[in-house]
């Protein structure tokens, strides 16, 4: 669920590379967030619309991370936006 949310997310973002959403740049962190929320929540219909929002909100923070880390910086965000968003 998470990976196709954050997939998702990054194609309805205007400029994000569809060879980043296909090659999983979009969908990792979505569903590392997804997963952790799944495990320290207690499973009910709030947590699966916390575990969308936040799977949607980190693969924006992903977006927005990769522009000033990858084209500023010239390094990997990496799971940054999984460890700010959670």
């Amino acid at each position: 669920l998470g990976s196709s949310i954050g997939a998702l997310s990054g194609a309805a973002m205007i400029g994000s590379d569809f060879g980043d959403i296909e090659i999983g740049l979009y969908g990792f962190n979505s569903c590392l967030t997804a997963l952790g929320v799944g495990v320290f929540f207690v499973h009910s219909p709030r947590a699966v619309l916390l575990s969308t929002g936040g799977a949607a909100v980190t693969a924006g923070l992903f977006g927005a991370l990769k522009i000033i880390f990858g084209d500023v910086l010239m390094v990997p965000c990496l799971t940054l936006p999984f460890c700010a968003s959670m």
